[in-house]
């Protein structure tokens, strides 16, 4: 049998970041939803990432994310197993062995905090922060139809 591996807390730079939105959201979040362990983790421009852990049974388990037909802010952006941060300790009755698959909010026209701090070209002034909240919406709406597959 093979040991769980245990999630140690998450914490992202957030050094020389404006004063925003993201000042009251943790970095990291982990919860259940439609049967699937799912997590939100903060990436390295402080923009959001979605994912949703299918159980070896799942149909979607060990594809490629475009081979999994959802729809979510940006399109599927990764698929794997448990690796660094991407990782649960799953709950009563959920599966230890998952498939993650996620999508971020950092495409164009979203907004990370690190990209006002360094300027990037990327940033633009009708830039939107996705916050913690719409993030999960995402995710939820992605377990949704995970669950329907």
């Amino acid at each position: 049998m093979s040991q769980t591996q245990e999630v140690t807390e998450y914490k992202c730079d957030r050094n020389g970041w404006p004063t925003g939105e993201w000042d009251s959201e943790p970095d990291r979040l982990d919860f259940e939803y439609a049967g699937f362990s799912c997590l939100l983790l903060r990436g390295p421009v402080g923009s959001w990432c979605g994912y949703v852990g299918v159980p070896e049974s799942h149909s979607a388990f060990g594809k490629d994310y475009n081979s999994v037909d959802v729809e979510v802010h940006g399109g599927l952006t990764y698929a794997n197993t448990c690796n660094g941060h991407i990782c649960h300790v799953p709950g009563p009755g959920m599966p230890e062995k998952v498939w993650w698959l996620g999508f971020d909010t950092a495409h164009l026209y979203d907004l990370g905090p690190a990209m006002i701090k360094y300027q990037t070209s990327k940033f633009h002034t009708d830039d939107v922060y996705r916050t913690m909240n719409y993030t999960r919406q995402q995710t939820e709406r992605l377990a949704e139809q995970l669950a329907s597959q």
